[in-house]
């Protein structure tokens, strides 16, 4: 009697488990689809911000470097692109450059970026300070090879969010 106790516990258990599991599986599932419908979003405007981020350049002199990824979901592809970002500070002022004199900077990237191809970005003294502690961006240009340009203005529809990122590519 004892056995047969404890053969159904462990059938038990093992369907709980195996529960558990297909709603650990269906639950990530979910998660998948909202995170690739998220980025599906981002396509009709020919761009996709993966990642981005700013960064200490060195702990002896003073700079903030400026690395971002992009994912190219159109069918032309990239010629050039390029980023106007401005770094605030921490009490959310627009940062100086002290050597470029401008609150708004402008750096390029130059592709070849294919079609379903992404790109990263390193720019290591973006700013000669080490006062920024947040960043926007202002606007993105792209240049295509057939000649043809287009101005994003609106970035946060071209930003996957951190979490969908991590869902759809995880921890690289």
């Amino acid at each position: 009697m004892r056995k047969i106790f404890l053969t159904i516990v462990m059938i038990m258990l093992a369907a709980h488990y195996v529960d558990a599991a297909e709603q650990e599986r269906e639950a990530n599932n979910k998660k998948l689809e909202v995170a690739q419908a998220a980025l599906d979003a981002t396509s009709k405007h020919g761009l996709t911000i993966l990642q981005s981020a700013i960064s200490d350049t060195s702990k002896y002199t003073e700079g903030t470097g400026f690395k971002i990824t992009i994912g190219n979901p159109s069918a032309k592809s990239i010629r050039y692109v390029s980023f106007t970002v401005i770094g605030y500070n921490a009490v959310n002022d627009p940062v100086l450059d002290p050597i470029k004199l401008t609150t708004e900077i402008t750096v390029s990237g130059i592709g070849p970026i294919n079609k379903n191809v992404s790109m990263t970005y390193d720019w290591e003294y973006m700013w000669h300070t080490d006062l920024v502690e947040r960043y926007k961006i202002k606007e993105i240009k792209l240049q295509y090879m057939d000649g043809s340009k287009r101005t994003i203005k609106n970035i946060s529809e071209i930003t996957l969010s951190e979490q969908d990122y991590e869902t759809i590519y995880g921890n690289n």
